[in-house]
């Protein structure tokens, strides 16, 4: 009897367990099966969820702030225009077949494959440190054939910004240069390709005719190749034609913004394959460099470092350094408008006589020493006084260093596709300049000459020349 009972307890015991264990096992799985249950509905929620932001919608539903994503036939309207733009303002190369989308064919669309204050801000080394500057190799080659991505699966992994319209145009090259590093500022900040249009339209106030001139080229002024070198750049022609042949078949979107005030931040988490900026008609708020305001100016930078001047300019400037042995004074005398207008600069005029340049120089410069004007005086005979004390020089004595039997004229006509370039007011500037820079002792208008402000009454500071 006792074993009986004995057998009969651990019976009910392992039963008891039994339950208890299978009770535990459905816990869990009821437990594991709620937890999955709301990890699916925060998936989908996620998933189909659109914030009331529009920026932060899908392009295909954006409507407000950020326009919708262009649709296949626009895309064509939009790079067509692009093209005939530069078609426009660069008369050597023949576009007459461009004018609907079934003309946008490889073999009518023009490809670029050569081999080859208005001052540029720049630093410049201090007066104590000029022994220490280094020399420009001359006669170097300049490579500053334009990039091309003829490779399909390259260019459809890459992301771009391109920039259209605006009010920029045919400015002075300050007002060009501070939009145009704008842009690339912006460009780089969203780790983008600048897709950019080398052409330049030419203020009057550089230009022997006095009128703004299109047709001219952003190479032949500053240095391409290392610009290219430095960041990421495509030919506005280029990226039209490519994308053309490209964006349908492979469903590449186009993401158009058509209000400054949308900041590169914003831009940031924009993927579409080209994020394209639209500027309108009225000035300033189509200016490029508006894009860089405001909140954008703390976090956007400008690479100025980026840009320096042609090499095939600064050929020319080591080649009259050294004619004057790269021993040699000096002064640069800005007068031009500046001196005409009494109310915003009272005695620069009297300041920058022939009189008053002779006593400002006595004790500064050396009796006998080559002496370099670099000026905007137009007439020379002007400084004739100077001769007394100087060997003075000016930028035109060295004509033949641009003229049509120069290396300069080769090879810039060969740039321009056999079109001529004439040597025009921004190309004497940045020479000029550059050769004032190279003097041994260098006296400025401002703040040695003159009383005056460089930008006039109460412009002055501390550290202003």
């Amino acid at each position: 009897m006792v074993g009986r009972t004995q057998l009969l307890q651990i019976g009910r015991f392992r039963l008891e367990n039994l339950s208890q264990n299978a009770l535990a096992t459905m816990r869990n799985f009821f437990f594991m099966v709620l937890v999955l249950g709301v990890f699916m509905i925060f998936i989908l929620i996620t998933a189909t969820y659109q914030p009331h932001d529009p920026l932060y919608r899908p392009s295909t539903k954006n409507t407000a702030l950020v326009p919708s994503t262009f649709e296949s036939d626009v895309h064509e309207d939009v790079m067509i225009a692009i093209l005939k733009h530069v078609c426009e303002v660069d008369k050597s190369f023949d576009c007459t077949k461009i004018s609907k989308k079934e003309d946008v064919h490889p073999l009518s669309v023009p490809i670029i494959r050569e081999t080859v204050n208005d001052s540029l801000p720049v630093i410049h080394p201090k007066k104590e440190d000029i022994g220490s500057v280094s020399l420009p190799t001359v006669g170097e080659t300049v490579n500053d054939s334009l990039p091309v991505d003829e490779f399909e699966a390259s260019f459809i992994r890459g992301r771009y910004l391109v920039y259209n319209g605006g009010g920029d145009r045919c400015k002075s090259m300050d007002h060009y240069l501070w939009s145009f590093m704008s842009a690339l500022g912006e460009a780089q900040y969203l780790n983008r390709t600048l897709v950019m249009d080398t052409s330049i339209c030419l203020s009057s106030i550089y230009t022997s005719s006095h009128k703004d001139e299109e047709g001219k080229n952003f190479r032949f002024y500053f240095d391409y190749e290392h610009l290219k070198e430095s960041a990421y750049l495509l030919d506005s022609r280029q990226f039209a034609f490519d994308w053309t042949r490209w964006h349908r078949k492979n469903g590449l979107k186009l993401k158009v913004i058509e209000d400054f005030r949308v900041s590169p931040m914003m831009l940031s988490v924009i993927e579409d394959t080209s994020i394209m900026r639209k500027f309108g008609s009225t000035e300033p708020d189509n200016y490029w460099s508006r894009v860089c305001e405001g909140e954008a100016k703390s976090v956007v930078r400008r690479p100025w470092h980026l840009v320096g001047k042609s090499k095939r300019l600064m050929d020319i400037v080591s080649a009259i350094a050294s004619r004057l042995n790269w021993d040699f004074d000096s002064v640069r005398v800005e007068r031009g408008e500046k001196a005409k207008n009494k109310e915003v600069w009272p005695n620069l005029d009297a300041d920058t006589s022939p009189k008053a340049l002779l006593a400002k120089l006595t004790g500064k410069i050396e009796d006998g020493r080559n002496l370099y004007v670099a000026t905007n005086e137009p007439n020379a005979s002007f400084f004739d006084p100077l001769k007394e004390r100087y060997s003075t020089h000016f930028l035109d004595e060295y004509k033949d260093l641009w003229d049509e039997k120069s290396e300069w004229y080769a090879e810039i006509t060969k740039l321009n596709n056999g079109v001529p370039v004439e040597f025009d007011g921004y190309m004497k500037f940045l020479v000029d300049t550059e050769v004032f820079w190279r003097g041994t002792k260098r006296i400025e208008t401002f703040n040695d000459l003159s009383k005056d402000c460089k930008d006039g009454i109460n412009t002055c500071t501390s550290s202003a020349i």
